[in-house]
């Protein structure tokens, strides 16, 4: 029984200790405002072709791809008959600053971390006077290139093209002349389809789809250290969505 009292008091140190590391983290940060988002609508975005720019890993455009995901989440919810939701800037903040502070392995799909994305995220839009009556946060580990699931590959640095990943085990030497099948890179949109439609599956449809949910701001991060590595490249994908209780409370 003292084995665990202690074991409680340690875990709970640790966590103070780390919500007060992450609030004076929050101060420090503020993002510019995405400049896809400020000129396009999710209509005129994909009319426009941009989002067909294959995924680059080694030069990835963050603005790009958190703005294809958000356009891609208004482009489904328009699908189902939703209004899209409006890009507000305090919520960005919140997302970007957690998408920030925390490492890859906080963005799994884990009860422990969604209610730890959740705090992060009301504590910062908070701060920034964010006047959202309700928050939903969506955070996710995302595949950086188009592997399909449980297939075996290996890793190339010497690759001088592509994304340096190949399916099948290492060739030996003997197998030299073997024929290698490259996996291929996602285009921005790709990855953005394949982020957005685990939103509006099982119990996450009812928020994605949810018409009390007007506003919103979207974080993906592609860490350079994830990067041409022996392991499959993954994202941080961060959304948060929010509404106003009866639409009553300005938020200026």
């Amino acid at each position: 029984m003292r084995k665990i009292t202690i074991l409680f008091i340690l875990i709970n140190s640790l966590s103070w200790s780390q919500s007060k590391s992450f609030k004076a983290f929050s101060k420090t940060f503020i993002p510019e405002e995405n400049s896809y988002l400020k000129t396009y609508n999710w209509e005129s975005f994909f009319e426009s072709g941009i989002a067909q720019e294959a995924l680059d890993l080694e030069n990835v455009d963050q603005e790009l791809l958190s703005a294809t995901v958000f356009f891609t989440f208004n482009k489904i919810r328009a699908k189902k008959r939703r209004a899209p939701l409006a890009f507000n800037q305090k919520l960005y903040k919140s997302v970007y600053t957690y998408g920030n502070y925390y490492r890859l392995g906080s963005f799994k799909r884990r009860d422990g971390n969604i209610r730890k994305a959740r705090k992060c995220v009301k504590y910062v839009a908070t701060q920034e006077q964010y006047h959202g009556a309700f928050q939903k946060v969506f955070i996710q580990q995302s595949q950086a290139i188009n592997k399909k699931k449980r297939a075996s590959y290996h890793y190339d640095r010497k690759a001088e093209e592509g994304t340096g990943y190949y399916y099948g085990d290492k060739p030996k030497v003997k197998d030299s002349v073997k024929e290698l099948k490259p996996i291929e890179p996602y285009t921005y949109e790709e990855f953005a389809n394949e982020v957005v439609k685990m939103w509006f599956r099982g119990s996450n449809a009812k928020f994605s789809k949810g018409k009390a949910y007007t506003e919103g701001a979207c974080y993906v991060f592609i860490h350079h250290k994830n990067v041409r590595k022996r392991y499959i490249p993954y994202a941080r994908v961060l959304l948060v969505i929010g509404g106003r209780r009866m639409l009553l409370i300005p938020d200026t």
